[in-house]
C-alpha cells in the first residue's frame, strides 16, 4: 500500500495521519505540500492512495490559492451556473486576530477584486470567492495526476459549500433546518480556457439571544410562504424582507463557503421593520467589525445596533450567504450543545459533544467538550440511534469519500434532530478514541487495510 498526503507538512493533521500509518506498520506516506502543488504542479501519480487534507493554517498557501482563483477570474469570460461544483470548498483554519490560526477566511469581495491577489490583515475575512476558485482549480490538477483519491474533489466542494450541501442533504431526505434562497457568487469555471412558520419552542440557555420564542410583531398577517418561494437574499435589506415574508424572527446567517464559525451570525429581530418591535435586533457572532473591515476573532461578541449588523452582512454577501431558520438546540447543565460525528467507511466511529453558553459551539471559541454518555442518556436510546443513523446517511451522500464530519443538533426537548453541516476536513478530534481504541486516523488506515476503496 503506497500512501500519499496533499497537505501542509507542519500541520498536526498531517503528523497525526502519518503517526497512524506508522502504528499500522505501513511505509510512511509521501507528503505533497500544498505550496509545492500550487507552485510546481507536482501531484501524486498512479498507484498512490491519496489523502487530500486541509490547506488551511498557512498564510502563503492562502495567498497562492486566492491568486490562482483571481487570475482565472480576470482572464475568463465564462462563469458556471449558480450552484456549480466549482463554487466551493472551504478554507479551513485560517488565522484569527490575536490568536493561533484556526478559521476560514470568508466573504467580502467578488472574485475579481484586487484583494484576491494581495495580502490581508491578520484574521481579515475577505477574498474567499477567489480562494474557492483557486482550490477548485488545484483539486482538478490533483485528480488529473492519476492517484486513487480517498476524498473526492467534488465531495470536498459540495460538503463545504453550505447552500449546495444543504440542497444535497434535503434531496436525500436528511433532516436539515429550512433555508432561505441566496444567490451563488459567480466564480470562474476551471474548465474554461483563459480568455474564453410554526412557533418555536422556548429556547434553552445560550440558544436565545434575548427574546422569547416569538417576539411582539413577529407574526405576519398572511400565512408564511415556504422558503423556496421567497425573494433572493443578497444582503441585509433583502434578508430582513425575506425573514418578514417567512415569518421568521431568528436565523443563522452563514458565509456560504466559510468554516470554523467564520462569517456566522446568530440573528434575532423583534418584528417588522418600521415598528417599535422591529427596532429590536441582536446578533451573536465571532466576527469583529473594525474600520469598515471584518475579522475572525476568538471572542464571541454581541451586536445590538442595526448599522453594525447590516455592515457585517453586507460585507459577507458578495461571496454568497446561506441563511437557515434558527434551530433551537437541546441543552444540558445550562449549556446548549451539538455533536461532531465522524463517519468513516460508513460507520459513525467518533463523537465529540460541543457545549456553549452562546449559540456558537465551536470548540476553538473557548467552548467545552461535553459528556457523550450524558447526552445519550438524555436523548434516550431510540433518539440516539436515530441520530447516528442520520449521520451515516448524511455521509452516504458522499460514498466515494472515506470520511466525513457531520455536525448534528438535537432539538430542545430531544424530540427530533437535524444536520447543521457536513465537513470535508472534520476528522481532527485529538484524543477521541472509538470503542476499539482507534483515533480517527487509525480508523481510516484500518479501513484501507480492510479493503475500503472509492466506489
Amino acid at each position: 500500500m503506497r500512501l500519499a498526503v496533499v497537505g501542509n507538512p507542519e500541520n498536526r493533521r498531517v503528523a497525526l495521519f502519518a503517526a497512524a500509518v506508522a502504528r499500522a506498520g505501513l511505509p510512511a506516506p509521501e507528503i505533497f505540500p500544498w505550496r509545492d502543488v500550487l507552485i510546481s504542479g507536482r501531484v501524486p501519480g498512479p498507484g498512490a492512495l491519496v489523502r487530500i487534507d486541509s490547506p488551511g493554517e498557512d498564510a502563503e498557501v492562502d495567498r497562492l490559492l486566492r491568486g490562482l482563483g483571481g487570475d482565472h477570474a480576470s482572464s475568463s469570460h465564462r462563469s458556471p451556473p449558480h450552484g456549480s461544483l466549482s463554487h466551493a470548498a472551504p478554507p479551513h483554519g485560517s488565522q484569527s486576530r490575536a490568536a493561533p490560526s484556526h478559521a476560514a477566511p470568508s466573504h467580502a469581495a467578488p472574485p475579481h477584486a484586487s484583494l484576491s491577489h494581495g495580502s490581508l490583515s491578520h484574521g481579515e475575512i475577505a477574498g474567499v470567492a477567489a480562494w474557492f476558485a483557486g482550490l477548485s482549480i488545484v483539486l482538478d490538477r490533483i485528480a488529473a495526476g492519476g492517484g486513487t483519491l480517498l476524498n473526492q474533489p467534488t465531495d470536498i466542494l459540495t460538503m463545504t459549500a453550505k447552500p449546495r450541501c444543504h440542497a444535497a442533504l434535503t434531496a436525500a431526505g436528511i433532516p436539515v433546518p429550512p433555508a432561505l434562497k441566496a444567490p451563488a457568487p459567480e466564480l470562474p469555471d476551471p474548465s474554461a480556457p483563459p480568455g474564453d412558520a410554526v412557533s418555536a419552542p422556548a429556547q434553552p440557555p445560550g440558544d436565545a439571544i434575548s427574546a422569547p420564542a416569538r417576539l411582539p410583531g413577529d407574526a405576519v398577517s398572511a400565512p408564511a410562504r415556504p422558503p423556496g418561494e421567497l425573494g433572493v437574499v443578497s444582503g441585509y435589506q433583502s434578508l430582513r424582507a425575506a425573514m418578514e415574508v417567512a415569518g421568521w424572527s431568528r436565523v443563522f446567517v452563514k458565509a456560504a463557503y466559510g468554516s470554523s464559525a467564520s462569517g456566522v451570525l446568530a440573528l434575532a429581530v423583534g418584528g417588522r421593520r418600521g415598528t417599535e418591535a422591529g427596532r429590536r435586533i441582536m446578533a451573536v457572532t465571532s466576527v469583529e467589525l473594525s474600520e469598515g473591515k471584518i475579522f475572525n476573532n476568538l471572542r464571541v461578541r454581541r451586536y445590538d445596533d442595526e448599522a453594525s449588523i447590516a455592515a457585517i452582512i453586507d460585507r459577507l454577501a458578495p461571496d454568497g450567504l446561506h441563511v437557515e431558520r434558527w434551530y433551537p438546540k437541546a441543552a444540558l447543565d445550562g449549556r446548549v450543545l451539538d455533536l461532531r460525528v465522524v463517519v468513516i467507511a460508513g460507520r459513525a466511529r467518533h463523537i465529540v459533544v460541543r457545549t456553549s453558553r452562546s449559540p456558537m459551539t465551536n470548540l476553538h471559541l473557548g467552548n467545552a467538550r461535553g459528556d457523550v454518555s450524558a447526552v445519550r442518556a438524555a436523548a434516550g436510546e431510540r433518539a440516539w440511534d436515530a441520530a447516528m443513523d442520520t449521520c451515516v446517511r448524511a455521509a452516504a451522500c458522499f460514498p466515494r469519500t472515506l470520511h466525513a464530519g457531520v455536525d448534528l443538533m438535537f432539538r430542545a426537548g430531544w424530540r427530533d434532530h437535524a444536520v447543521a453541516e457536513v465537513n470535508a476536513f472534520g476528522d481532527l478530534l485529538p484524543r477521541v478514541l472509538s470503542d476499539d481504541g482507534l483515533d480517527t486516523y487509525d480508523a481510516q488506515v484500518a479501513a484501507l487495510q480492510q479493503g475500503w476503496t472509492p466506489a
